[in-house]
């Protein structure tokens, strides 16, 4: 078994946009057929549903029906899924990248065990919206958004991947009371947490009490010093652990010192996992279960040699408990995945230059086209580590962008589920490529509401131009209902807000011109 999560996906995406009858559609059918014995003996059609073939046909082509078996009958994968031991009877859950998810449109509710009726792959899953890409979906091979725990999902099947033993986190930030801990710092805080045998989510809600993750109105030394918990001088830590540290701000006059300056919070969690530990032999708390006998173990009274605040434990465990409670409750399922990845090791970003975002993030969706070749970074700054690089030709849909270090950046989700970052242009200067209208062109939105009937196959895009990304399909016999349509680019585009939250746009005519289907 060699096939990679990334090498089903990888396939999977070759074959988006294709519809049913045409001859990339005939190929999956082909190839699924040719596969004997065939699953209950059945050939399957041209004119048949072809989700599941669809799915089969990608481990077919990958090497993977070991992992997932064959079929094109979806309640009868779901028996396979079964007796290969991969099936998930949850519908709730947070998946993960190469999942397989299935949905059943008799119910919309949770637990949904109705019989299966479609089935996809996931591709990613950012914050809490799943994406996935699915055969025969509007009569074509498109991607679709859910949010987690919809209520038409299923179940998922997690096929054993060549190296899914190591399961990075990759759900997205926190949130609580209005404040945010990013993914990065997440991973920061599980690759060390693991080394001392430390719940995770234990520290996350321990620093939200100490810092606010960093808010700079909250924590002056979390924000300037990278220094989350107040780790004040004198303070020194086994040179083995490579903490690149110095002195930082002064501490209040009353109490004098000074606090430490962590150069990045690689080194700050490096420095306070270390604090914790046994190895340094002040606190009780590795291998703790239970929130509570975690908050115990920082004071005496759980074995700690020194209590970790001079309010005492009673003080701190009410501030704690209902801290942690909290986390759980804003973020459904995702303390569960933090606690449940045995590794926060995703690439060489994580020794990126600082993670608390000073920065103000816009929101924005384009298509941006370099006109020279730009580096990839994980931090919109020149520092950031350079990961990838797009070249003239290239393009890329950027969901926001950010002003910082004198250059105006554009930023995405990479598969990974890591944000990356391309210098579009000197801030109040050069350009170095172009963004066709902007997300924010030139064209009036005129509201108007009605339903679609296409009467032959047309894109849908991310953008009202026939430079915008393809992202799916709708052929003859389909219908959509959109709330406005704009002009540009030499056509009249229908427009409506898919499931994803974000705009869709659909060719209704020629400007003064041929028409593509009828409004009702």
């Amino acid at each position: 078994m060699t096939t990679t999560a990334e090498q089903m996906l990888n396939e999977a995406r070759k074959y988006v946009g294709v519809v049913q009858g045409s001859d990339e559609h005939h190929s999956i059918v082909n190839t699924y057929n040719s596969i004997k014995p065939l699953p209950q003996g059945y050939q399957v059609t041209y004119y048949d549903d072809w989700c599941d073939t669809f799915v089969s046909f990608l481990a077919i082509k990958t090497g993977a029906t070991d992992l997932i078996g064959r079929e094109c009958g979806v309640e009868r994968h779901i028996q396979i899924f079964k007796k290969l031991g991969i099936w998930i009877e949850d519908g709730t859950i947070i998946p993960k990248p190469g999942d397989i998810i299935t949905f059943a449109w008799s119910k919309n509710f949770q637990p949904n065990n109705a019989w299966g009726d479609h089935i996809g792959i996931v591709e990613s899953v950012i914050g809490n919206i799943i994406t996935t890409i699915e055969g025969n979906s509007g009569s074509s091979v498109r991607r679709n958004t859910y949010s987690v725990g919809n209520g038409y999902i299923r179940g998922f099947a997690r096929p054993s991947y060549s190296g899914s033993g190591s399961s990075v986190y990759n759900s997205g930030s926190l949130v609580n009371a209005g404040y945010t801990l990013t993914q990065n710092n997440i991973r920061l805080v599980i690759e060390h947490a693991l080394k001392y045998n430390i719940k995770p989510s234990f520290l996350i809600a321990q620093m939200f009490i100490e810092s606010h993750w960093g808010d700079p109105n909250t924590s002056t030394v979390g924000s300037v010093d990278n220094n989350w918990s107040g780790v004040s001088e004198p303070f020194t830590a086994p040179s083995d652990l490579g903490i690149n540290m110095r002195r930082g701000t002064a501490r209040p006059v009353g109490e004098g010192g000074y606090y430490v300056h962590f150069e990045t919070m690689n080194d700050y969690f490096k420095a306070y996992t270390f604090i914790l530990s046994k190895r340094n032999g002040l606190y009780n708390v590795e291998g703790k279960t239970m929130i509570e006998e975690f908050c115990k173990g920082l004071f005496r009274v759980g074995g700690a040699s020194s209590d970790y605040a001079a309010t005492g434990y009673d003080n701190y465990r009410n501030l704690l408990i209902p801290t942690y409670n909290a986390l759980e409750k804003q973020n459904p399922g995702k303390l569960e995945a933090i606690d449940s990845s045995t590794t926060g090791i995703v690439d060489p970003e994580i020794n990126n230059p600082g993670t608390n975002e000073s920065f103000t993030r816009i929101n924005e969706i384009g298509t941006f086209y370099p006109n020279t070749t730009l580096n990839v970074r994980d931090y919109p700054s020149t520092k950031g580590n350079i990961l990838a690089q797009y070249t003239s030709g290239d393009s890329f849909v950027y969901d926001s962008y950010v002003i910082n270090d004198g250059y105006v950046w554009l930023s995405y989700i990479a598969y990974s589920g890591l944000r990356r970052y391309v210098a579009w242009r000197v801030e109040g200067g050069e350009t170095f490529g172009t963004i066709p209208g902007g997300a924010t062109g030139d064209f009036e939105r005129i509201p108007e509401s009605g339903q679609f009937f296409p009467a032959m196959t047309i894109n849908v895009r991310d953008y009202p131009s026939t430079k915008g990304n393809i992202l799916a399909q709708y052929t003859s016999g389909d219908s959509l209902v959109y709330d406005s349509y704009v002009v540009n680019d030499g056509y009249v585009w229908l427009s409506y807000v898919a499931y994803s939250g974000l705009r869709r746009y659909v060719a209704w005519r020629v400007q003064n011109g041929e028409t593509f289907g009828t409004i009702e």
